[in-house]
């Protein structure tokens, strides 16, 4: 299965934005969201993609009812299927401020993820401790992502907030760091960078 996968879309430039547009929706069957996606570039996609699933998660720079509003499921503590995939999604970053907006505390997460079914994907915003992370307790990855590969390996996890394309092997599972708009191929693993954001 492919799937179109958006992470981070802070500041992406309208005429690189528009231009992509014009990508044959014949390479993927699905389009995930991971996270801080500006409100009119959800709405882009809303409207362009709209001939394929979409489901997603929210990131820090989110507002809660953001995906709602445009009628994507928003997957934070719930599991769906989207072809011979079951997801489970979990929002936001390590709470670092006061506020509404999709942050958590560690314990949080891993109750959250203790009380969650084996998948084979889990979409989260953020990356888990120690992989892919940054310094500053805004970019601390979640230790329930780490408990919750130890205890269920599942065949992948997809993460932004990083800003970065990188790839590193857990155990059984493949963390994905994921930043713009990548195409991710389940059947072997592999991903091409179809919206590149590491150059602006």
């Amino acid at each position: 299965m492919k799937l179109l996968v958006f992470a981070d879309l802070h500041f992406v430039d309208y005429f690189k934005w528009r231009e992509f547009l014009n990508i044959d929706h014949n390479r993927f069957d699905a389009v995930l969201l991971l996270g801080d996606i500006d409100i009119m570039f959800l709405k882009s996609i809303k409207e362009n993609f709209s001939d394929k699933p979409i489901a997603g998660v929210l990131g820090n720079h989110d507002y809660p009812g953001d995906l709602e509003y445009y009628e994507i499921p928003n997957l934070h503590g719930k599991t769906a299927k989207i072809g011979d995939c079951r997801l489970l999604g979990v929002e936001g970053c390590v709470r670092y401020k006061r506020g509404e907006a999709p942050i958590h505390e560690q314990e949080e997460i891993k109750e959250l993820l203790r009380n969650s079914p084996a998948v084979n994907m889990v979409l989260s915003h953020n990356s888990p401790k120690g992989i892919h992370d940054k310094a500053g307790i805004a970019h601390e990855g979640y230790e329930g992502l780490i408990e919750y590969m130890d205890n269920h390996s599942p065949l992948f996890i997809l993460h932004g907030h990083q800003h970065i394309n990188k790839r590193t092997k857990y155990k059984n599972t493949t963390v994905l760091g994921l930043y713009g708009g990548v195409i991710l191929d389940t059947d072997n693993a592999t991903t091409e960078i179809v919206l590149d954001l590491e150059q602006d």
